[in-house]
């Protein structure tokens, strides 16, 4: 399995599936999960509305493309609380979005980077190559943005091929 860091927007991703995460407590949606809301119609805000647990912890929800990215699907991570997300935290969410993708047959996955409220961020790729290497079946490629390059029209063509 190739595992890339990318820089730019993580919305110029070619591939199968994007994941972002966001904060229960943090409103309104920032960062790519604001980006993407935004492409999808505000369909993650309106659920977020409707169902005020889809952002703790460990809550998975995928929403299809829509035709409006390069990718097929976002698979939204609720993070819980900031103040409480914390390193092992972030390997968790990567676990679980990385499993259920795996689980759906995904093979060509990017993830934005997850921030810890207390730094952390040089151990973000080795917490994503773990949960690579403990949920994945399926997946052969997958890229980190670890930057904060989150512009709705974003930078031009940078991401993977499909495989």
């Amino acid at each position: 399995m190739r595992i890339r860091t990318r820089k730019g927007s993580p919305l110029n991703y070619k591939g199968d599936l994007l994941v972002v995460g966001h904060f229960a407590d943090i409103r309104p949606l920032t960062g790519a999960a604001a980006a993407m809301d935004w492409r999808l119609n505000a369909s993650m805000s309106a659920l977020w509305k409707a169902k005020s647990d889809l952002l703790d912890f460990g809550t998975l929800t995928l929403f299809p493309s829509q035709q409006k990215t390069k990718f097929d699907g976002v698979l939204l991570v609720g993070l819980g609380p900031k103040e409480e997300f914390t390193r092992d935290l972030r390997r968790e969410a990567y676990r679980l979005a990385v499993t259920s993708a795996s689980g759906i047959g995904i093979r060509a996955l990017a993830a934005e980077g997850f921030t810890v409220p207390d730094g952390g961020e040089d151990d973000m790729m080795e917490d994503f190559r773990r949960a690579l290497e403990d949920g994945s079946l399926s997946i052969q490629e997958a890229s980190l943005f670890p930057g904060e390059d989150f512009s709705r029209e974003g930078t031009g063509e940078e991401g993977s091929a499909r495989t």
